[in-house]
């Protein structure tokens, strides 16, 4: 997303095709949708789950938010008529994660191709909907089976495939479309001892699979029940074609919530003047070490909370097997 918004909102987007942001946003959902399955398998108690999705999620993004409304009310001056019920509509509408309603403030971002200060943030209130719904999707599951959860899906991913009505009216559909990855992930988890007996193959389609997925990505993307099969498989055999892999500085998260302000505010005071390729390094180093930044002191300290209050070493251990039909 970082490279892809590097050239869109710079106006190299010829370099960064916008179905290449497809393919990372669906490969997040498929991660996501598995890592929360993982999560409500290990620990089943909902009060440990939704602690630890709100200090994972939340401190950073407020915080993200009350930064961005400093820096826009400043940039258009606080002593502007109005700006004070503009500032307090924004901070309303988004740290509710309806940013929707009112992406920026004043008029700093007209100039620019998004009128929005950050709009990275729009997927959040499609992966909180799908946190909501997982402990609903598996406890149904364990009662109906795996096909209950596999119908779900194909459902979610063959509504924008019947969509007819304006394009303009189409959110639903990227919606679904986006919440069919996420049970695909879910999938992913509960079917993954299957695929695990063809592990010596997961290095080879990682790597070979990644060209033909990225390239093929223009006609990949709108088919979604392709892609959610094309880009989960792919998706899995990436992040478990090695054993030893661990990740301690876990910058994702920031990355994805930090990187389009910065991009907007250096296209806003001239920072970001240029070809693509003098541009994009400047907005990876500046992304990237305030995504670590923030995890160090910020993301980490959270998560850390969140597990505390959880007492998630008290909950009794999630049976794999009442997962499976």
């Amino acid at each position: 997303m970082v490279v892809y918004h590097s050239g869109y909102l710079t106006g190299h987007d010829r370099l960064t095709p916008g179905t290449l942001a497809g393919v990372a946003v669906a490969g997040f959902f498929v991660i996501s949708g598995f890592l929360l399955t993982w999560s409500l398998e290990r620990h089943p108690s909902l009060k440990a789950f939704v602690l630890k999705r709100v200090f994972r999620i939340y401190p950073l993004y407020a915080l993200v938010i009350l930064i961005q409304a400093a820096l826009l009310t400043a940039e258009v001056g606080t002593l502007r008529s109005g700006i004070a019920g503009e500032v307090a509509r924004y901070l309303a509408a988004n740290l509710v994660f309806a940013n929707f309603l009112q992406p920026t403030i004043g008029g700093t971002l007209a100039g620019l191709r998004v009128d929005a200060i950050n709009g990275s943030a729009w997927t959040l209130k499609i992966e909180i909907a799908c946190y909501i719904a997982l402990p609903c999707v598996l406890a149904a599951q364990r009662r109906l089976g795996m096909v209950w959860t596999a119908g779900l899906a194909l459902l979610c991913a063959a509504y924008p495939l019947l969509w007819s009505g304006p394009a303009d009216g189409a959110h639903g559909a990227v919606y679904l479309s986006l919440a069919s990855c996420f049970l695909t992930g879910s999938l992913l988890y509960a079917w993954g001892h299957h695929l695990d007996r063809f592990r010596t193959l997961f290095l080879p389609v990682a790597v070979t699979g990644a060209p033909i997925v990225l390239a093929g990505s223009a006609w990949l993307m709108p088919v979604p029940i392709v892609a959610q099969v094309v880009v989960g498989l792919w998706v899995y055999c990436v992040a478990f074609a090695g054993r030893t892999i661990a990740v301690k500085n876990d910058v994702s998260y920031g990355a994805y919530l930090l990187h389009f302000p910065i991009i907007q505010l250096g296209l806003v005071h001239g920072l970001l003047a240029g070809s693509w390729l003098a541009t994009a390094p400047k907005v990876l180093l500046a992304t990237t070490v305030l995504a670590w930044l923030s995890f160090r002191y910020l993301e980490r300290p959270m998560i850390n909370l969140g597990h505390r209050l959880s007492h998630e070493s008290t909950a009794p251990p999630f049976r794999k097997d009442r997962l499976r039909p």
